[in-house]
């Protein structure tokens, strides 16, 4: 018994042994190259994207800071060029988004009214498409409450899109900034409801110490300082940061 059993094992697995090992190779490998495929567009999209995002890095401060600055044709060229280049091996909202403020930024280049008219409607459909792509986006959901507002539409469209990108995505860093101006610039045209829920955005930003942005705002807004520090009563460095606002503005806080 002990030698036939010896036998056997010099002789090798089974057929169905074989076929087993077969198979289990087959799908690893067949795994392994489905792995392969899903990454590559990925990684290619991504080099796609460097020109891109080191256009986007170098003059998206400058543009926010000063909206007469306006960037080189070649540059917009570029810019536009590496985001389609990107879309075409992985569609994205970020993508998207991103050519939406190039068409925004092309604005400022041209004063043909024919070329702004559509621009502003490339954009649109650009920010739409992106949330088509993604509706819990909130920096697009802001963008287009930027582009409503300056296409004219009325406060209600421009009121939705801002309430929308703040329940989507509530403390997104990247929406912070572009909804608080939005927020402070309709805050005449809203309602109770809409004030609290801008006043919790600015409890955010003394609870998470963004006090660069903190003092941009009231001196973007010093009308809305009383307001303002209703909701920041809670924190001292917000208090002290709006009252040096006010007494360099020669602001009265109590108004």
């Amino acid at each position: 018994m002990a030698r036939r059993a010896h036998e056997a094992s010099r002789e090798g697995p089974s057929p169905g042994q074989t076929t087993l090992g077969l198979l289990a190779t087959f799908l690893i490998v067949l795994t392994a190259a489905g792995l392969l495929v899903l990454s590559v567009p990925r990684l290619v999209a991504g080099l796609a994207l460097l020109p891109a995002n080191a256009i986007k890095e170098a003059w998206t401060p400058r543009l926010y800071s000063d909206n007469r600055v306006q960037v080189p044709d070649a540059t917009i060229r570029q810019w536009r060029a590496s985001l389609d280049d990107a879309n075409q091996w992985v569609e994205s909202t970020d993508v998207w988004r991103d050519l939406s403020l190039v068409s925004t930024v092309e604005i400022r280049s041209t004063r043909d009214h024919d070329a702004i008219s559509r621009l502003r409607q490339q954009a649109r459909d650009e920010i739409e498409h992106a949330l088509v792509l993604d509706a819990a986006d909130g920096l697009a959901w802001i963008r287009l409450a930027q582009l409503r507002a300056s296409g004219g539409e009325g406060r209600d469209k421009v009121l939705e899109a801002i309430v929308n990108s703040i329940a989507v995505a509530p403390y997104e860093p990247s929406a912070l900034r572009h909804r608080l101006v939005m927020g402070l610039t309709y805050w005449n045209q809203a309602g109770p409801a809409f004030h609290a829920m801008i006043e919790d955005q600015m409890i955010y930003l003394a609870y998470t110490h963004q006090w660069d942005l903190l003092e941009f705002i009231v001196r973007r807004f010093p009308e809305r300082l009383p307001d303002l520090r209703a909701g920041l009563a809670q924190s001292d460095k917000a208090e002290r940061i709006l009252r040096r606002a006010a007494a360099e503005m020669n602001l009265d806080m109590h108004e």
